[in-house]
């Protein structure tokens, strides 16, 4: 029953990520892009969203992740969401060398000198 709370609560979260990150009409493709990743993401006028969001890491949490991005992207056509496995570790190191928009983890990640 906790496993069950959590995965729902994990899930909650990936959505409410994907929706803010495709959702911000603020951002027209100007981001930083220090990952070369990121193609930003609009609001048209017709309040389609579109944009590119790349989330990676726990193998765990990879078939939930691809599942609610491939309903999420069939429920709005612009935004593209790449699910790449690799591991919890992966998920968190390529989140900041600014490879992947989203990592992730199902460990916690642990503070790190430099870092």
């Amino acid at each position: 029953m906790k496993a069950k709370k959590m995965m729902f609560l994990v899930v909650l979260a990936v959505l409410m990520v994907f929706a803010t990150a495709c959702g911000n009409s603020g951002n027209s493709g100007g981001s930083d892009n220090s990952g070369g990743q990121e193609e930003g993401s609009t609001a048209g006028s017709n309040g389609q969203m579109s944009g590119k969001i790349i989330v990676g890491g726990s193998s765990a949490l990879q078939p939930l992740a691809a599942a609610t991005a491939k309903k999420f992207m069939k429920e709005h056509q612009g935004v593209q969401i790449q699910i790449q496995g690799g591991g919890s570790g992966t998920g968190l190191s390529e989140v900041a060398a600014g490879n992947f928009n989203i990592g992730m983890s199902d460990i916690f990640a642990e503070a790190k000198a430099g870092i």
